[in-house]
């Protein structure tokens, strides 16, 4: 299971690594809380996640990671 990278290594938190927690920590949610999804009803996205379309769709963007480069260019010609 532990076959990720670094993942092999201990952890400096010791003790208090979240590899070693057991199966009862507490939730970030309440299950109960959510309603159930009805087929009939379209969900709705969250307005506060939607993006200024101008702003964004013109402009040349580049993610970099550790391990990992994203570019999205502006045209594909």
């Amino acid at each position: 299971v532990n076959n990720v990278k670094g993942q092999n290594k201990p952890c400096s938190l010791g003790n208090d690594c979240c590899r070693l927690k057991k199966d009862d920590d507490e939730e970030l949610f309440t299950k109960s809380k959510f309603l159930p999804y009805s087929p009939t009803q379209e969900p709705i996205f969250p307005p506060e996640l939607v993006l200024e379309h101008d702003r964004y769709a013109k402009s040349f963007l580049i993610f970099r990671g550790e391990n990992v480069t994203w570019v999205r260019p502006q045209t594909l010609e």
